[in-house]
């Protein structure tokens, strides 16, 4: 999950695009297909294989709901758009990045792999166990309906990751340091060679990012816990805790995937615990606003994240070489302080000020 200086595309409300409707001279839209992949379309899938529970049926329905809340965070702000779309690639990662130098229009790709990858281990008997077990209620619903909460929470967080590098002012910032600064460039993802101070930028940024979609993740579910009260005819509060956990598990797994896919531990971004607590810390902060026990679901949290780490070992899933008692010490004495002076060297560069500053 990173994000670079190019991006493409036009936007609206209906995911499908047309050809003619991309502008084939426009240097960012080269650089990305050259540098990610060609853009993948799932409805062109879709209409050959309209079937429910498909990795392109599900892609083309997510694409079309996240397209719908980017919108609303943006209409406010004239001039400031942002179009989702996917790459075709095998491997599992995201990226954000801005179509012109000129106005305030940005996109968020996501790797056709990442969407494959969460489709088939979600739908693995190791997972749904696991998942069950930290349900209290909506551990009885069948395993299709699971899999598409799963995937619906661990891709809206993904794409709401990525539009987090856009809203917070994070590309306009890279693109503002001196040009030899080539933290910002996807050519630095390794990071091992950045020097420490762009290590520290870059790594709050990420942090960053996660409490952004943290907080756009935690409102999905609200909504999702008032949706399923009514259609289940069960109180908002077991819903909402049970949502929580699903939470929980779903994107913890998502960040061991990262974690899985990269040759040794990054030092842009923390270990998966640390990520998986400032996403969860922002969700369980809008429980307590809308009055449940967000201490109970804090502390439910945590036998969770073990169960998912006990998962990672059953998909043998790598982890990164990271100390996690010398990564939480870091963080709490540094990076958790410097997050907060980030936040507000940020606010200047935000494409939307008022989107930047909520």
């Amino acid at each position: 999950m990173h994000f670079v200086a190019v991006s493409t595309g036009s936007r609206g409300s209906d995911f499908r695009r047309d050809q003619d409707m991309i502008d084939p001279n426009n240097p960012y839209l080269q650089a990305i297909f050259k540098n990610y992949g060609p853009r993948w379309d799932p409805s062109f899938l879709v209409d050959q294989d309209p079937r429910e529970g498909t990795a392109p049926k599900f892609a083309a329905d997510i694409a079309a709901y996240a397209n719908g809340i980017l919108e609303g965070v943006t209409k406010a702000c004239p001039g400031f758009e942002v179009e989702l779309f996917f790459v075709e690639n095998a491997h599992i990662n995201a990226f954000a990045g801005k179509i012109s130098d000129t106005e305030e229009h940005y996109a968020v790709g996501v790797y056709s792999g990442t969407i494959t990858k969460l489709f088939d281990v979600f739908r693995s008997s190791h997972y749904l166990a696991v998942l069950r077990r930290n349900l209290a209620f909506l551990g009885n619903r069948t395993d299709a309906e699971l899999q598409q909460l799963s995937l619906y929470f661990a891709s809206l967080f993904l794409i709401f990751h990525e539009f987090g590098h856009v809203v917070r002012g994070h590309i306009n910032f890279g693109k503002a340091l001196a040009a030899a600064d080539v933290l910002w460039t996807e050519s630095d993802e390794r990071g091992t060679v950045a020097p420490p101070e762009m290590i520290r930028r870059r790594h709050l940024s990420e942090c960053d990012a996660d409490a952004s979609a943290g907080i756009l993740l935690a409102g999905e579910a609200h909504i999702q816990a008032k949706q399923l009260s009514h259609a289940l005819g069960r109180p908002i509060g077991d819903v909402m805790r049970d949502l929580v956990m699903l939470v929980t598990t779903a994107n913890h797994l998502l960040f061991c995937l990262f974690d899985d896919a990269r040759k040794e531990a990054h030092p842009f971004y923390p270990p998966p615990p640390l990520r998986s607590a400032i996403v969860l810390g922002h969700v369980a902060a809008r429980t307590h606003r809308d009055g449940y026990d967000s201490r109970q679901h804090l502390n439910e949290m945590i036998p969770a994240l073990f169960g998912v780490e006990e998962l990672r070992r059953q998909l043998s899933l790598k982890q990164g070489a990271y100390d996690l008692a010398e990564a939480f010490a870091s963080w709490t004495a540094t990076y958790r302080e410097q997050l907060k002076d980030f936040g507000s060297t940020l606010i200047p560069y935000g494409p939307c000020k008022k989107a930047s500053a909520e």
